[in-house]
């Protein structure tokens, strides 16, 4: 019996730091996917200013047939656009961490449900 009460105990402790593991695995990935958002979005705002104006003009339209009058350019001043990269990070690390518990345990506890597109 003793021996039977430890065994549970132990099981219990092993499945504790199994999670921990895993939480520490899932953060390092979620970490990684950030950094790597980051250096992509610095890298797209350092290269924008490369761009053809003919280019930033068709990217700048809604219509796929002309070009838009203005090019497109970034508006925002810089403190902006870190809160708004900040902001896509959060998002895509909440969408990740989602995605692998699965639609339906994601549904169950969080009462979130994605659609297939």
């Amino acid at each position: 019996m003793f021996c039977t009460a430890g065994l549970v105990s132990a099981i219990a402790t092993i499945e504790v730091r199994m999670r921990h593991t895993n939480t520490i695995k899932e953060n390092r990935r979620l970490k990684l996917l950030a950094e790597s958002f980051r250096r992509e979005m610095s890298r797209s705002m350092r290269r924008i200013e490369a761009v053809p104006i003919d280019t930033l003009k068709w990217l700048a339209s809604v219509d796929p047939a002309k070009p838009e009058g203005e090019s497109f350019s970034i508006k925002q001043e810089r403190e902006t656009t870190t809160r708004y990269i900040s902001y896509w990070q959060r998002y895509l690390c909440y969408y990740v961490h989602m995605q692998s518990l699965g639609k339906e345990a994601v549904k169950e506890q969080y009462r979130v449900q994605f659609s297939n597109m």
